[in-house]
């Protein structure tokens, strides 16, 4: 033992150590197990997180399902399971983006797409990403009817800026906002989404999307009264050479464009470049507009030619065989010829055209250019014919399904039965045809024609009751009023009809007359006067009107103005023996 050492103390120095030793080791286990957590956590040796693992692995699974063609019932199952174990935006997004794809497999699927989206953009708010899915999912493939403009507003609203300005521009195109052109500028930030839009045109934007984006600038400009601006715009997307990489219903914009806006000789170069029977018949349409007569008739020739073996004149040359004709584009083609043929060459084109009656009206379905042409052309052929030869023609069971025909033969019989039997004719008629509401139409004007007034009155609560309303409807219980002697119903009835149908301030003159008021009659006439000539003037009609003011000058004891007035109304229709009488009758001479 040293020197000065304590025995006591030796021992205590070996307990202390000893301890030291014994703690040490047990400090030293969880500082390794720690520091191998923490190597495992450095990113020097990493495990996957099981879940994300089974995540994949289950997207993966689908995936190789719906590659299969597995059934769309149990695809959605899966995804209704996975839906409930998504936790962020992006594995929402993964399980829209199939959802998408089942969507065209059913409007049920559709309507999953819809509520999976909604609910998406509801769980996470702020993120644009799923607030346009949600936007884009309600208008897909809709007819926008059902569907709240609020929570479409409400889901474009982060994407007011920046990329996703075309599909807010879409949506508020599809809401209407721009339906008509007070509307467009009322339209809370519509400007700006057009200009935050546009510069994405030249930003990598794909080809069919600038079109689109291009075409809608154009529409507004347009609508804006900007028609140079629109020409500009489409000039621009319509030069050189690039025309050729454009769309074809790109193409189709331009062209009808320029037919619609004074270039049709452009129009028909640029329907020239488009495939088909419709673009080469409006290709005709355009050249006859240009004043090319000649090289129309051709087209349209050649596409009702027995022996046609090509789609265009320029292939006409050509040995090989083309597609058959449509009967649509045989029809309007006859229709064509016939308007600018004269005699017997009409009538043969018009006979042709019969001749297509039947497959015509049920190629293509439902009403359409096609559809009026075959409709007039066959009402000009009738007209064309003796009457006997015409009602056998038109008292056909399949003409008769079309409302017009119907109505046609019906006028035709009208020169052969009493009043009375057309009355009861025309009621049969509206009953075969309820919903056409031209039918009612002329029903109104042929009993108003015919002073029978009740039936008038009859005939406006029929079409009332069965939704057909109108300004005409107003107009003709107006004068069912007047007829009664209703004046104060009639005025209250006349007052719901704008004073651009000229008749309604002319009716609302003959009730100032009836009160004894000609200087409120006379202001109610000029107004319908001003309303004619805008609308295009009936001159038997406008002296008919100019005869009522003349009347008025000669109560309010002006007869030079109302001499002038009666010889307008006589330069106007010389045949009119009431404005001959009165003007004999002021003058004391006058002209026969």
């Amino acid at each position: 033992m040293p020197k000065g050492l304590d025995p006591f103390q030796g021992r205590l120095l070996r307990a202390v150590f000893i301890s030291g030793l014994v703690l040490s080791a047990l400090i030293s286990v969880p500082l390794g197990v720690l520091s191998v957590m923490s190597f495992i956590r450095s990113g020097l040796y990493r495990e996957e997180d099981p879940r994300t693992v089974s995540w994949s692995r289950s997207l993966g699974e689908f995936d190789a399902l719906a590659g299969a063609g597995a059934d769309p019932d149990q695809l959605e199952r899966i995804l209704n399971r996975l839906e409930k174990r998504a936790e962020g935006v992006e594995s929402r997004l993964s399980l829209l983006k199939r959802r998408r794809a089942l969507s065209g497999r059913g409007s049920r699927f559709l309507n999953a797409y819809r509520d999976a989206a909604r609910k998406a953009a509801d769980d996470f708010p702020y993120s644009r990403p799923l607030a346009a899915l949600a936007a884009a999912a309600l208008v897909h493939d809709s007819p926008m009817i059902g569907i709240p403009a609020e929570e479409l507003r409400k889901r474009i609203l982060l994407l007011e800026d920046g990329a996703s300005s075309p599909l807010v521009l879409a949506v508020r195109i599809l809401q209407g906002d721009m339906r008509n052109i007070e509307r467009a500028r009322a339209s809370p930030r519509l400007e700006a989404l057009f200009s935050g839009a546009f510069p994405l045109v030249s930003g990598g934007m794909a080809a069919e999307e600038a079109e689109a984006l291009i075409v809608n600038f154009a529409i507004l400009d347009i609508l804006n009264g900007d028609v140079r601006e629109a020409a500009a715009r489409i000039i621009l997307a319509d030069g050189g050479e690039t025309i050729r990489a454009r769309s074809p219903a790109f193409l189709r914009f331009a062209a009808e464009y320029y037919y619609d806006f004074g270039d049709p000789l452009r129009a028909a170069g640029i329907f020239s470049r488009l495939e088909g029977e419709n673009a080469l018949i409006r290709e005709a349409d355009s050249l006859w507009l240009a004043g090319y007569h000649e090289a129309a008739g051709n087209i349209w020739k050649a596409l009702v030619s027995p022996e046609r073996t090509a789609d265009s004149a320029v292939q006409a040359a050509s040995a090989a065989p083309a597609a058959p004709v449509s009967g649509a584009v045989r029809v309007r083609s006859l229709y064509n010829l016939a308007a600018v043929s004269d005699g017997a060459e009409a009538a043969a084109w018009l006979e042709r055209l019969y001749a297509e009656r039947g497959a015509g009206f049920t190629e293509p379905a439902g009403p359409g250019p096609h559809t009026d042409a075959l409709r007039f052309g066959i009402i000009r052929y009738t007209r064309l014919l003796p009457l006997p030869q015409a009602l056998a023609v038109l008292d056909d069971a399949a003409l008769k399904t079309d409302p017009f025909l119907d109505l046609e033969l019906l006028r035709r019989r009208e020169e052969l039965w009493i009043p009375g039997r057309v009355t009861g004719e025309t009621w049969l008629l509206l009953g075969r045809h309820p919903g056409a509401r031209e039918l009612y139409r002329w029903a109104a004007w042929y009993f108003d024609h015919q002073r029978e007034y009740g039936e008038t009155s009859r005939l406006v609560r029929t079409a009332e009751n069965r939704g057909i309303n109108g300004p005409w409807l107003s107009l003709h219980r107006a004068i069912s009023f007047i007829a009664e002697g209703n004046l104060d119903r009639a005025e209250e009835a006349l007052s719901a009809v704008p004073e651009s149908v000229w008749q309604a301030p002319a009716n609302l003159g003959l009730i100032m007359e009836a009160r004894r008021s000609p200087s409120a009659a006379l202001s109610r006439y000029e107004t319908a006067v001003s309303a004619m000539e805008k609308s295009g003037v009936n001159r038997a009609e406008a002296a008919r009107l100019q005869l009522r003011i003349a009347g008025c000058f000669g109560v309010m004891g002006r007869p030079e103005e109302s001499r002038r007035v009666l010889e307008y109304a006589r330069d106007l229709d010389p045949e009119n023996l009431t404005v001959q009488m009165e003007l004999r009758r002021l003058t004391g001479a006058g002209r026969p």
